[in-house]
């Protein structure tokens, strides 16, 4: 039977209503740290300093809270234009995996500085710094964008859209059907997206926000005990993937609609502000 670890935080508010972070780059420390420079050190090689305004590191690691063999580097580095060569990604990876094989994966998004503050599109990456990272290379901007509250403002702006969501992953899982290992990386993706829409349904009422997974399924279960088992099989599907394309469409059938269905009433209804 595939074990689930009771882990992850949630992010509380203060006596304002506002997200505290916990993300800082003092608990970055050890391994994980060497880890993180040499990472950095990978970007600024490959793409020049120039062209980077600044590194950053969300996640487990910003917290302080990575596990050996569980925990990805999830980072996104803000650059000063569009016209970059990120060829140079699996190689680096590759080498970050030989060097530090502790860690599970490496996650990297490259944003335009300017599209940052500008495009309504890059919302999420502007709640994702201000209240989820770290800054360990060059300016860090968090003071110049406003605090959030986890009210329904918030939860229209960062929910899953998974109606769209579960289409791609039945088309990807649909086309390579004879493929395990990319079947069991769109479960995984799908399932995580799952678990988080189950917990922003009750965000509000939480007054809480979080993505670690196990978190999301606990306060999602508070609120709709008759879905527990449901979610909890979403959360095993996310962190223990399977090629069973049976299994997976059932709960995208299931507890994937009724989430569509609740989201829209709960959600996409409500009264923004």
């Amino acid at each position: 039977m595939n074990q689930i670890l009771e882990i992850g935080s949630v992010l509380h508010t203060n006596k304002d209503g506002f997200l505290i972070p916990q993300a800082n780059k003092s608990k970055i420390k050890g391994k994980w740290k060497e880890a993180v420079d040499f990472l950095v050190n990978e970007y600024l090689e490959n793409l020049g300093e120039k062209n980077i305004h600044s590194v950053w590191i969300r996640g487990s690691v910003a917290k302080g809270e990575a596990i050996d063999n569980i925990s990805d580097i999830d980072s996104f580095c803000l650059v000063n234009t569009t016209d970059i060569d990120i060829s140079f990604l699996q190689k680096s990876e590759h080498k970050i995996k030989q060097k530090f094989p502790f860690v599970t994966k490496i996650e990297t998004e490259f944003i335009p500085i300017q599209k940052l503050f500008e495009d309504e599109d890059y919302f999420w990456w502007r709640f994702a710094l201000k209240t989820q990272s770290v800054c360990v290379y060059g300016e860090d901007i968090a003071s110049q964008i406003p605090s959030f509250k986890p009210d329904k403002k918030l939860a229209k702006k960062i929910q899953e859209h998974l109606e769209k969501r579960i289409m791609q992953a039945k088309e990807k899982i649909e086309k390579n059907s004879g493929n395990e290992t990319q079947i069991k990386t769109v479960c995984s993706w799908i399932m995580k997206r799952i678990v988080r829409q189950g917990f922003i349904l009750v965000m509000v009422e939480e007054c809480v926000f979080t993505r670690d997974l196990y978190p999301c399924y606990k306060t999602f279960s508070k609120h709709y005990p008759e879905k527990e088992e449901e979610m909890k099989t979403a959360l095993e599907l996310a962190i223990y993937p399977v090629s069973d394309i049976k299994r997976i469409f059932l709960v995208l059938d299931n507890l994937g609609k009724w989430l569509i269905y609740e989201s829209k009433g709960k959600i996409d209804a409500s009264l923004v502000g």
